[in-house]
């Protein structure tokens, strides 16, 4: 996700990305009927697998986001899907988006090893994508684009729920079904970058890292589509060598052997200083991008974020 909100990432709830303009802007008043969708799509790109990373580092983000939440909690054991992963739409309004969908999981097919691929009997799926408005969605969370609930099927059991224990990451044993919250009354391109990051998040890796330069699973927004170094989480995270409910301790054993096969240029590379993880300047640019916040609170969390991040050693894209 790119920025979950303060409750869900204390709660361990949701998932989700940050929010496209407020709903009384112009651009989102638009129904999708009235607006024709932008013909400038995503490209169904064929990256190089694999990142020129030490494998060192890679295997400590890989253990970051798929046992860490981002409000510190930790998981008890690893997250994935067991067996083909079905993608039901729910929503007739997704139909513009239909060859943006089908790339995206070709994608995961293809670079990530997913069993991934839409389907169209409710009783096959494992992830069901509704269109949810996007006043409705940020009446629930302010802050957000678009989100993710496991446990779920649909915006009415998401609500019914009352966001019990089964919605929560942290009560996960393996991963079953996920309702993804996307509204299509905005801009094509948050719709887009909504499909790409909030389904590949909902393949496992539920956390988001600011230290991460080259990934969705990053709340700065600084990219819009799927990444090498998301695939190449994904390709770990799916390999037989791992399994649902494994060990935080027995998967750091097992990612750096995991690694050296996919990964092979990581192999031998040094690994450079990082500048921590900063919980001060996670929560200064949370109140800088989001958009239900005063002008005033805006401006004084990206001030805040400036100076922290200046600060920091070695200095990085933050």
């Amino acid at each position: 996700m790119i920025r979950a909100l303060a409750l869900a990432a204390t709660l361990g709830l949701v998932a989700g990305c940050t929010a496209p303009p407020p709903a009384g802007d112009p651009a989102t008043r638009l129904s999708t009927a009235d607006r024709p969708v932008q013909s400038v799509r995503f490209p169904r790109a064929r990256f190089p697998r694999g990142v020129t990373r030490s494998n060192l580092l890679l295997t400590q983000d890989f253990l970051d986001l798929t046992f860490r939440l981002e409000g510190g909690t930790q998981l008890g054991g690893l997250l994935r899907h067991e067996g083909a992963v079905g993608v039901y739409i729910r929503s007739a309004s997704f139909a513009p988006y239909a060859r943006d969908l089908a790339d995206l999981l070709a994608r995961f097919r293809d670079e990530a090893g997913v069993n991934i691929r839409q389907v169209r009997d409710s009783a096959r799926a494992r992830l069901f994508i509704e269109d949810v408005p996007i006043r409705t969605l940020q009446r629930v969370e302010p802050g957000a684009a678009c989100f993710i609930v496991p446990g779920v099927t649909s915006w009415d059991e998401f609500r019914r729920s009352g966001r019990g224990v089964q919605t929560r990451w942290s009560a996960q044993r393996t991963l079953g079904r996920i309702a993804l919250f996307i509204p299509t009354d905005v801009q094509a391109q948050d719709v887009r970058a909504c499909l790409n990051e909030e389904i590949a998040q909902a393949l496992g890796p539920a956390n988001d890292l600011y230290r991460l330069p080259d990934s969705v699973f990053n709340d700065d927004n600084r990219h819009s589509i799927v990444t090498p170094f998301d695939m190449l989480m994904l390709r770990v995270l799916y390999h037989p060598g791992l399994q649902s409910g494994m060990s935080r301790q027995l998967a750091a054993a097992r990612v750096p052997g995991i690694l050296g096969q996919l990964n092979p240029r990581g192999q031998g590379l040094g690994t450079l200083p990082r500048a921590p993880d900063s919980r001060d300047w996670d929560r200064a640019i949370a109140m800088a991008l989001t958009r239900s916040n005063s002008s005033f609170r805006r401006l004084r969390g990206a001030e805040r974020a400036v100076a922290i991040a200046s600060a920091m050693q070695p200095p990085d894209h933050r």
